[in-house]
């Protein structure tokens, strides 16, 4: 993508591995481990990857803004999670 985005190129061309990235399997996988969510705030915004391209970024921006009004959890395309891990030793 750096001829799309020249100015971005020492950011751009990392390889990266999806595993357990959507709202349920972040939640299944949090509760696992003992961790308590205790705040998850979702982003729709994705269609910045296609701004070279308007139409194409028209419909990606109209598709987040959709999946945004319908509250499509599973479909966020960035997560902000706060989770503890409560302490369950006893202090007597």
């Amino acid at each position: 993508m750096t001829w799309a985005f020249p100015e971005r190129q020492d950011e751009l061309g990392f390889v990266a591995y999806y595993h357990r990235c959507s709202y349920p399997a972040l939640r299944k996988l949090f509760e696992s481990k003992g961790f308590e969510i205790d705040l998850m705030r979702f982003r729709y915004y994705q269609s910045g990857y296609y701004v070279a391209l308007f139409p194409v970024y028209l419909l990606s921006a109209l598709y987040d803004w959709a999946m945004w009004k319908l509250g499509v959890k599973k479909l966020a395309s960035q997560f902000l999670v706060v989770a503890s891990k409560p302490d369950h030793s006893d202090h007597n």
